[in-house]
């Protein structure tokens, strides 16, 4: 009998054992399953941080205050002002009144949520769902025509004293207006020059132009003007005028690549010109055009643009102009240092009143402060 209960004592101690192990593994699973789940923050209310998951998976929460130019601006209590690349971020939570503007398509002001490829934007006439692909700019509140208009300007400067006294300008402006529909660009480029207080250069370029989107991509320009001014090419004015159409063959991530090809009118007056000739050139014309822009690191872009004049029905009447420039920020997005190499060619220059013959080719080298609004 004794062995009995002995037996009945270690088979009821083994069932006892069995439901604790059973129960600690209920009591476990829970916990384990909890670990597994990705962390998401809380469900966004009116009340509640915005929130950013980078790829990486990790999120950070504080104020959203913008993104234009595929930087966005984003406040941390404990970070502060960071600029993030558009490109790093992989979903998106808002539930604040924010406008966000889609290129081709319009701006919709409204709480959003963004996951992988679509943005979705709850706005007081209902909810839509966007592409991320066309979104170009999110602000505060609701959208003003301030909104559309930015603006550079740079300067750069040269001089020399010693032996030889000179001192080379270089100014840049542009001024644009873009809205989801239509563009609207104002270029300007002067260089100004002297060596021993004489003049050694002096040039001007000022375009203008007005570009309407009509399909993904595609773009026509019912006017484009622009005047040329260079005395030391022989050339008093040259005017253009001019329609054409486009397409922006990129823009996704750090890269913004667009052609374009324009048909006109150019009028060219000459400062001087040999005896018998005239000082003043009318022909149709054809212009080629890219811009090539690339956001190389956050702090570093490099910009490429090339245009030429073909003219018609003399095609030797045909004029170049290249620019390539690395633009280095200092100060955020305010402040840059600009280095630049500019080219422009004269396929047939006008001999002057003496029969003397400028270079067809002019290179300039500029460094400059550039600020950005």
């Amino acid at each position: 009998m004794a062995g009995i209960s002995r037996k009945l004592a270690l088979l009821t101690s083994l069932v006892c054992v069995g439901f604790a192990g059973a129960a600690l593994a209920q009591d476990a699973a829970p916990q384990v399953a909890a670990a597994a789940a990705p962390w998401s923050p809380p469900a966004p209310n009116e009340n509640s941080w915005d929130w950013i998951r980078f790829n990486s998976g990790e999120w950070l929460g504080g104020t959203l205050e913008g993104m234009r130019d595929r930087d966005l601006d984003f406040d941390s209590d404990e970070l502060g002002l960071q600029k993030l690349d558009w490109s790093d971020v992989a979903e998106l939570r808002s539930p604040r009144q924010l406008t966000y503007r889609f290129e081709d398509i319009g701006n919709y002001t409204g709480t959003a949520v963004m996951r992988g490829d679509t943005i979705v934007v709850a706005t007081a006439l209902g909810t839509r769902s966007f592409p991320r692909d066309k979104l170009i700019l999110i602000l505060e509140g609701s959208m003003r025509e301030i909104n559309y208009w930015s603006a550079r300007a740079g300067l750069g400067l040269v001089t020399r004293s010693g032996n030889t006294s000179q001192a080379d300008f270089n100014t840049t402006v542009r001024v644009r207006r873009l809205t989801p529909k239509t563009r609207g660009i104002l270029d300007y480029a002067g260089n100004y020059g002297e060596v021993d207080s004489i003049e050694t250069i002096n040039n001007h370029n000022l375009s203008a132009s007005f570009d309407v989107l009509v399909a993904a991509g595609f773009f026509v320009t019912p006017l484009g003007v622009n005047f040329f001014r260079d005395p030391f090419q022989n050339i008093d004015i040259k005017s253009t005028i001019g329609a054409g159409v486009g397409y922006v063959i990129m823009r996704d991530g750090p890269v913004d690549w667009s052609v374009g090809l324009t048909g006109g009118y150019q009028s060219t007056k000459y400062v001087s010109v040999e005896e018998g000739e005239a000082d003043r050139v009318e022909n149709g014309t054809v212009i080629g055009s890219t811009d090539f822009e690339w956001e190389l690191t956050d702090d570093i872009d490099w910009l490429f643009e090339y245009n030429a004049q073909v003219g018609i029905p003399d095609v030797s009447r045909a004029f170049h102009h290249a620019r390539t420039a690395f633009s280095f920020e200092l100060l955020g997005d305010i402040l840059e240092l600009d280095f630049s190499l500019v080219w422009d060619r004269v396929e047939s220059p006008q001999p002057d009143a003496e029969g003397n013959v400028s270079k067809r080719d002019d290179f300039r080298t500029t460094v400059g402060i550039a600020v950005e609004l």
